[in-house]
């Protein structure tokens, strides 16, 4: 609802309680808190679907090590114990190297996710920073709260 306010404040010139000159010399401001916004909420939306794809893929290869150690000590209690195995499928042998590939591109693409974050222009900080100065009220504050997780 801020959106739709703040649009409607950068936007409408027909409205009487709108058009009038105190808030239009503040349109720029309004256009700024605008396009902050926006962006925040597309770039978290953005953030928030690939850690959500990163967070699968890495309780997968949890999942996948849990196995494969499960599945070794298995073998090795069953050879300890003096035990033949049921069939030669079932061998002591420890090997990770899917899940370290997998772990290893999870944490490539986290540090990238990290690097894009840490390289935002200098400009967007200072306009964000702008931004967040302008007082938003409590209630504004919830609807904004709800636009954001309405985009998600």
């Amino acid at each position: 609802m801020l959106m739709e306010k703040l649009n409607q404040l950068i936007n409408c010139n027909d409205l009487p309680s709108i058009n009038n000159q105190t808030i239009k010399r503040k349109r720029p401001q309004f256009q700024l808190l605008y396009e902050e916004l926006e962006s925040m909420i597309k770039t978290l939306f953005i953030e928030h679907e690939k850690v959500n794809d990163l967070k699968k893929r890495f309780t997968y290869a949890a999942e996948e090590a849990q196995y494969i150690v499960d599945l070794f000590l298995s073998s090795a209690h069953i050879r300890n114990n003096g035990h033949s195995p049921i069939s030669d499928d079932v061998n002591p042998s420890l090997n990770l190297d899917g899940v370290w590939r997998s772990f290893n591109l999870v944490k490539v693409e986290l540090r990238r996710m990290k690097l894009d974050s840490s390289r935002r222009p200098q400009s967007t900080l200072n306009q964000s920073s702008a931004a967040t100065q302008i007082s938003i009220s409590k209630g504004s504050k919830k609807l904004l709260d709800e636009n954001a997780v309405g985009a998600s």
